[in-house]
């Protein structure tokens, strides 16, 4: 697994976003329409953008690979709309060579 972790404004959604499309993979995000709008004007098509919603309802494909943007966002979303209210306070990244 690639993790992508630099300071803001360092193209790591553009360098996720590219991955993802070489690699046929799907993309999971709090927010679909705002990245499907840096896709585009990234000029990367065909990119399938899930969230939370599409996830619960099965509007993916499991077979296929997951990339997630703003990991950290995402947990956080999943912990609000499961537990009302835990605030996601830290966590932990295993870096494998």
């Amino acid at each position: 697994m690639k993790v992508i972790a630099r300071p803001v404004g360092t193209g790591k959604t553009r360098e996720l976003l590219m991955d993802a499309y070489l690699d046929h993979a799907q993309v999971l995000t709090t927010n679909k329409r705002a990245l499907q709008a840096k896709a585009d004007a990234y000029q990367i098509p065909d990119l399938k953008i899930i969230d939370w919603h599409d996830m619960i309802y099965g509007n993916f494909d499991a077979k296929v690979p997951l990339y997630i943007n703003k990991a950290e966002d995402v947990l956080q979303e999943l912990f609000d709309s499961d537990y009302a209210g835990v605030k996601l306070a830290g966590m932990s990244l295993r870096m494998e060579d």
